[in-house]
Protein backbone atom coordinates (compact mmCIF):
# COMPACT_ATOMS: atom_id res chain seq x y z
CA UNK A 1 0.00 0.00 0.00
CA UNK A 2 2.63 2.47 1.07
CA UNK A 3 4.16 1.87 -2.72
CA UNK A 4 0.96 2.26 -4.40
CA UNK A 5 0.72 5.61 -2.42
CA UNK A 6 4.07 6.67 -3.46
CA UNK A 7 3.55 5.60 -7.12
CA UNK A 8 0.58 7.75 -7.07
CA UNK A 9 2.05 10.67 -5.65
CA UNK A 10 4.64 10.54 -8.00
CA UNK A 11 1.44 10.48 -10.58
CA UNK A 12 0.08 13.41 -9.29
CA UNK A 13 3.14 15.49 -9.20
CA UNK A 14 4.49 14.55 -12.94
CA UNK A 15 0.41 15.50 -14.12
CA UNK A 16 0.78 18.87 -12.09
CA UNK A 17 4.15 19.24 -13.71
CA UNK A 18 2.62 18.85 -17.01
CA UNK A 19 0.34 21.24 -16.62
CA UNK A 20 2.78 24.01 -15.41
CA UNK A 21 4.89 22.97 -17.96
CA UNK A 22 2.31 23.43 -20.67
CA UNK A 23 1.12 26.98 -19.50
CA UNK A 24 4.54 28.33 -19.17
CA UNK A 25 4.82 27.17 -22.51
CA UNK A 26 2.01 28.82 -23.93
CA UNK A 27 2.55 31.77 -21.86
CA UNK A 28 5.92 32.00 -23.69
CA UNK A 29 4.88 31.71 -27.04
CA UNK A 30 1.67 34.64 -26.02
CA UNK A 31 4.94 36.51 -25.07
CA UNK A 32 7.19 35.60 -27.85
CA UNK A 33 3.82 37.06 -30.02
CA UNK A 34 3.62 40.20 -27.97
CA UNK A 35 7.43 40.89 -28.51
CA UNK A 36 7.30 39.80 -32.06
CA UNK A 37 4.59 42.82 -32.48
CA UNK A 38 6.49 45.36 -30.55
CA UNK A 39 9.35 44.87 -32.34
CA UNK A 40 7.55 45.15 -35.55
CA UNK A 41 5.85 48.54 -34.39
CA UNK A 42 8.99 50.23 -33.02
CA UNK A 43 10.72 49.69 -36.72
CA UNK A 44 7.50 51.28 -38.03
CA UNK A 45 7.44 53.95 -35.32
CA UNK A 46 11.51 54.91 -36.01
CA UNK A 47 10.28 55.17 -39.94
CA UNK A 48 7.11 57.55 -39.67
CA UNK A 49 7.90 59.71 -36.88
CA UNK A 50 10.01 59.92 -33.77
CA UNK A 51 7.22 61.13 -31.54
CA UNK A 52 5.46 57.87 -31.47
CA UNK A 53 8.44 56.70 -28.79
CA UNK A 54 5.43 56.97 -26.24
CA UNK A 55 4.01 54.05 -27.38
CA UNK A 56 6.54 51.98 -26.93
CA UNK A 57 6.01 52.84 -22.91
CA UNK A 58 2.93 51.85 -23.06
CA UNK A 59 3.78 48.42 -24.90
CA UNK A 60 6.19 48.13 -21.85
CA UNK A 61 3.25 48.53 -19.48
CA UNK A 62 1.40 45.86 -20.88
CA UNK A 63 4.58 43.32 -21.04
CA UNK A 64 4.68 44.22 -17.52
CA UNK A 65 0.90 43.72 -16.84
CA UNK A 66 1.01 39.91 -18.48
CA UNK A 67 4.13 39.03 -16.39
CA UNK A 68 2.08 40.30 -13.44
CA UNK A 69 -0.75 37.73 -14.80
CA UNK A 70 1.42 34.80 -15.05
CA UNK A 71 3.13 34.94 -11.64
CA UNK A 72 -0.54 35.11 -10.27
CA UNK A 73 -1.34 32.16 -12.36
CA UNK A 74 1.51 30.31 -11.54
CA UNK A 75 1.42 31.08 -8.10
CA UNK A 76 -2.85 29.81 -7.61
CA UNK A 77 -2.01 26.89 -9.68
CA UNK A 78 0.51 25.93 -7.27
CA UNK A 79 -1.21 26.65 -4.35
CA UNK A 80 -3.73 23.97 -5.45
CA UNK A 81 -1.89 20.85 -4.51
CA UNK A 82 -5.03 18.57 -3.53
CA UNK A 83 -6.43 15.69 -5.26
CA UNK A 84 -10.02 16.44 -5.62
CA UNK A 85 -9.18 19.99 -6.68
CA UNK A 86 -6.86 18.64 -9.83
CA UNK A 87 -9.56 18.38 -12.70
CA UNK A 88 -10.85 21.69 -11.45
CA UNK A 89 -7.17 23.36 -11.61
CA UNK A 90 -6.57 21.57 -14.96
CA UNK A 91 -9.93 23.45 -16.15
CA UNK A 92 -9.00 26.18 -14.80
CA UNK A 93 -5.00 26.27 -16.44
CA UNK A 94 -6.77 25.70 -20.18
CA UNK A 95 -9.70 28.47 -19.57
CA UNK A 96 -6.51 30.88 -18.50
CA UNK A 97 -4.46 29.66 -21.85
CA UNK A 98 -7.33 30.43 -23.84
CA UNK A 99 -7.51 34.03 -22.20
CA UNK A 100 -4.33 34.96 -22.28
CA UNK A 101 -4.70 33.89 -26.64
CA UNK A 102 -7.85 35.81 -26.97
CA UNK A 103 -6.44 39.00 -24.99
CA UNK A 104 -2.57 38.59 -26.49
CA UNK A 105 -4.90 39.02 -29.98
CA UNK A 106 -6.96 41.35 -29.01
CA UNK A 107 -4.32 43.85 -28.34
CA UNK A 108 -2.07 43.21 -31.40
CA UNK A 109 -5.22 44.73 -33.07
CA UNK A 110 -5.64 46.99 -30.92
CA UNK A 111 -2.07 48.47 -31.43
CA UNK A 112 -2.42 48.13 -35.28
CA UNK A 113 -5.32 49.80 -35.44
CA UNK A 114 -3.58 52.75 -33.21
CA UNK A 115 -0.89 52.87 -35.66
CA UNK A 116 -2.48 52.91 -38.74
CA UNK A 117 -4.14 55.82 -37.57
CA UNK A 118 -1.37 57.51 -36.54
CA UNK A 119 0.61 56.84 -39.67
CA UNK A 120 -2.42 58.16 -41.32
CA UNK A 121 -2.60 61.10 -39.33
CA UNK A 122 1.21 61.93 -39.85
CA UNK A 123 0.92 61.78 -43.37
CA UNK A 124 -1.57 63.91 -44.02
CA UNK A 125 0.14 66.55 -41.64
CA UNK A 126 3.10 65.80 -44.14
CA UNK A 127 1.14 66.52 -47.38
CA UNK A 128 -0.10 70.02 -46.05
CA UNK A 129 3.08 71.08 -44.72
CA UNK A 130 4.66 70.12 -48.52
CA UNK A 131 1.56 72.44 -49.73
CA UNK A 132 2.69 75.20 -47.81
CA UNK A 133 6.09 75.02 -48.22
CA UNK A 134 5.26 74.34 -52.29
CA UNK A 135 3.35 77.83 -52.15
CA UNK A 136 5.98 79.64 -50.21
CA UNK A 137 8.27 78.35 -52.96
CA UNK A 138 5.52 79.72 -55.95
CA UNK A 139 5.20 83.33 -54.24
CA UNK A 140 9.28 83.56 -53.89
CA UNK A 141 10.13 82.58 -57.74
CA UNK A 142 7.12 85.16 -58.78
CA UNK A 143 8.51 88.16 -56.98
CA UNK A 144 11.59 87.31 -57.83
CA UNK A 145 10.52 87.01 -61.57
CA UNK A 146 8.19 90.35 -60.70
CA UNK A 147 11.28 91.74 -59.85
CA UNK A 148 13.28 90.93 -62.78
CA UNK A 149 10.86 92.25 -64.70
CA UNK A 150 11.15 95.65 -63.33
CA UNK A 151 14.67 95.86 -63.18
CA UNK A 152 14.71 95.58 -66.84
CA UNK A 153 11.58 96.55 -68.25
CA UNK A 154 11.59 98.31 -71.45
CA UNK A 155 7.83 99.62 -72.23
CA UNK A 156 6.02 101.24 -74.54
CA UNK A 157 6.98 105.46 -75.13
CA UNK A 158 3.23 105.58 -76.84
CA UNK A 159 1.56 104.34 -73.40
CA UNK A 160 2.74 107.71 -71.69
CA UNK A 161 1.86 109.99 -74.77
CA UNK A 162 -1.39 108.68 -75.18
CA UNK A 163 -2.09 108.65 -71.35
CA UNK A 164 -1.60 112.16 -71.37
CA UNK A 165 -4.69 113.02 -73.85
CA UNK A 166 -7.35 112.91 -71.06
CA UNK A 167 -8.31 111.82 -67.06
CA UNK A 168 -9.99 108.91 -68.57
CA UNK A 169 -6.94 107.11 -70.73
CA UNK A 170 -4.78 107.93 -67.30
CA UNK A 171 -6.64 106.38 -65.63
CA UNK A 172 -6.67 103.25 -67.94
CA UNK A 173 -3.81 103.44 -67.84
CA UNK A 174 -3.12 103.19 -64.11
CA UNK A 175 -5.81 100.16 -63.81
CA UNK A 176 -3.86 98.10 -66.49
CA UNK A 177 -0.45 98.60 -64.84
CA UNK A 178 -1.49 98.62 -61.40
CA UNK A 179 -3.80 96.18 -61.18
CA UNK A 180 -3.15 94.31 -58.10
CA UNK A 181 -1.18 97.27 -55.87
CA UNK A 182 -3.33 100.05 -54.72
CA UNK A 183 -0.54 102.43 -53.60
CA UNK A 184 0.73 102.65 -56.82
CA UNK A 185 -2.59 102.85 -58.35
CA UNK A 186 -4.07 105.58 -56.06
CA UNK A 187 -0.68 107.37 -56.67
CA UNK A 188 -0.66 106.85 -60.58
CA UNK A 189 -4.03 108.36 -61.04
CA UNK A 190 -3.66 111.32 -58.20
CA UNK A 191 0.30 112.81 -58.46
CA UNK A 192 0.88 115.88 -60.55
CA UNK A 193 3.71 114.20 -61.85
CA UNK A 194 2.18 111.77 -64.00
CA UNK A 195 4.41 112.30 -66.50
CA UNK A 196 8.15 111.39 -65.04
CA UNK A 197 6.14 108.96 -63.15
CA UNK A 198 4.98 107.04 -66.40
CA UNK A 199 8.50 107.09 -68.25
CA UNK A 200 9.69 106.18 -64.69
CA UNK A 201 7.35 103.05 -64.63
CA UNK A 202 7.80 101.95 -68.62
CA UNK A 203 11.55 102.36 -68.69
CA UNK A 204 13.43 100.88 -65.41
CA UNK A 205 17.24 102.44 -64.83
CA UNK A 206 19.03 99.97 -67.43
CA UNK A 207 17.57 101.92 -69.97
CA UNK A 208 17.95 105.59 -69.24
CA UNK A 209 18.63 107.11 -72.97
CA UNK A 210 14.80 105.59 -73.76
CA UNK A 211 13.69 107.16 -70.03
CA UNK A 212 15.34 110.56 -71.19
CA UNK A 213 14.01 110.37 -74.65
CA UNK A 214 10.27 109.26 -73.06
CA UNK A 215 10.60 112.65 -70.69
CA UNK A 216 11.77 115.12 -73.86
CA UNK A 217 7.99 113.88 -75.97
CA UNK A 218 6.15 113.18 -73.10
CA UNK A 219 6.42 115.73 -70.22
CA UNK A 220 6.15 118.48 -72.51
CA UNK A 221 2.75 118.27 -73.01
CA UNK A 222 0.01 119.80 -70.92
CA UNK A 223 -1.34 117.25 -68.00
CA UNK A 224 -4.73 118.04 -66.68
CA UNK A 225 -5.52 118.42 -63.01
CA UNK A 226 -7.93 116.41 -60.85
CA UNK A 227 -11.10 118.34 -60.44
CA UNK A 228 -12.23 120.13 -57.59
CA UNK A 229 -14.99 118.56 -55.90
CA UNK A 230 -17.15 121.68 -56.14
CA UNK A 231 -17.58 120.37 -59.57
CA UNK A 232 -15.63 123.33 -61.22
CA UNK A 233 -13.96 122.61 -64.36
CA UNK A 234 -10.67 121.12 -65.40
CA UNK A 235 -7.84 122.86 -65.00
CA UNK A 236 -4.68 123.08 -67.08
CA UNK A 237 -1.03 123.59 -66.66
CA UNK A 238 2.47 123.09 -68.53
CA UNK A 239 4.73 120.05 -67.33
CA UNK A 240 7.88 121.06 -68.95
CA UNK A 241 10.80 118.28 -68.38
CA UNK A 242 14.03 120.79 -67.85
Amino acid sequence: MEQQEKIRNKIERQDRENVDTLIKQTNGVALQAIQKEINLEALIQKEEMERLEREKAEIRISIEKEKQKKECVMKAIKERELENQYNLNAQKAKETIESIKRETAQQVMIKRSQLQKKIRKIRENAEREKNKLKQQLQTVRMSIADEIGSRYKKGDINKCILAMDNTKKRNDYCVATFPDDFNDLSYCKNTSEFCTFCCETEFSEFFLEDRKDCYSRTCTRAEPQQEPENGGKWMWHENAFK
